[in-house]
């Protein structure tokens, strides 16, 4: 599969269908409806009703990528009980890109006056998809000339991320890092904190980001923090 909506983990296994064969089940990861749907293999004879999101047919249970699926599947929980049954952890509220300012690092001029600035913005995100979940923190650098954002020849190509935090998997098992620095020579530099098929319930994590600059000093910009709970 290639699809940029998808992350490379799930290119990986999904098929051009956008399905995956999990134990008993074919699964099928539509992020644009924010849906999973999830049919029986003893009912392989229906598989065009998946790849076809034909919710007509009732074989085909419909969950969002916001549930923890596998777990409800194991346990035997429909999709209409998955949210009111208790018996599951809830995933952290926000689940939106938090993007931070765009912090000006540097101003450069030539002989014949202001060329432009140099920006850093850092964010961090939680991505769910029914069948895995990523927290990540990522900063990127950019150059504005004339008013206009861009990539241009001054944006120089080497921005350091220092990420460090801690989250709990589904309100059970808790990790952490600490002061963990990274290195990119691209525009963008990103740092997984955590990746796998539980869902996060609860995060509190914070990252910097180190940026050459034309004189050969280093800027560091100020922490930039990012909490979600359930």
């Amino acid at each position: 599969l290639e699809d940029t909506l998808y992350p490379e983990v799930l290119q990986k296994i999904l098929n051009d269908d956008h399905v995956v064969q999990i134990g008993q089940w074919l699964i099928k990861v539509d992020v644009a409806k924010q849906q999973v749907l999830v049919l029986d293999k003893k009912y392989l004879d229906q598989y065009s009703d998946l790849a076809s999101s034909n919710l007509d047919n009732k074989n085909i249970l419909v969950y969002s990528t916001e549930d923890e699926v596998l777990e409800m599947l194991q346990n035997q929980v429909k999709p209409s009980a998955a949210r009111t049954s208790g018996l599951f952890c809830r995933q952290v509220k926000n689940r939106d890109p938090n993007l931070g300012p765009n912090i000006l690092i540097e101003s450069i001029t030539s002989s014949s006056g202001l060329i432009g600035q140099r920006y850093i913005q850092p964010g961090v995100d939680y991505s769910s998809y029914g069948i895995y979940y990523k927290l990540y923190g990522n900063v990127i650098s950019k150059f504005q000339q004339n008013g206009t954002f861009g990539f241009y020849s001054y944006n120089i190509p080497s921005l350091t991320i220092g990420c460090a935090g801690s989250w709990k998997i589904n309100c059970k098992n808790d990790g952490s890092i600490g002061n963990e620095f990274t290195l990119s020579n691209t525009y963008e530099n990103l740092y997984t904190f955590y990746s796998g098929a539980k869902s996060i319930s609860k995060s509190d994590v914070r990252i910097i980001a180190k940026s050459y600059l034309t004189n050969g000093s280093i800027h560091e910009t100020p922490i930039f923090y990012d909490s979600r709970s359930n």
